[in-house]
């Protein structure tokens, strides 16, 4: 299942065809993805990034920006 932000309470749960998991799929700005899940095996959150762009150099920098955005998350996380 992901969830992504819609509706009326801000989520939805959707068939993907994949095992239930427990993980929150964003949909971004030009076809980008954040995904975030817990580690089956570790005391882990994994996050994962999908950039989609016309060159290379286009989707290095969507990657970059995205990067950063999460690191910057996590740090603010952290110092909670």
């Amino acid at each position: 299942m992901t969830q992504s932000p819609d509706g009326k309470d801000g989520c939805r749960a959707e068939n993907t065809g994949l095992p239930c998991a427990d993980v929150l799929e964003y949909h971004l700005k030009g076809q980008n993805k954040l995904i975030i899940r817990p580690s089956g095996t570790e005391p882990k959150i994994k996050v994962y990034l999908s950039a989609a762009g016309k060159s290379n150099a286009g989707v290095e920098a969507i990657n970059t920006t995205l990067t950063n955005a999460v690191f910057n998350l996590v740090k603010s996380i952290a110092s909670i």
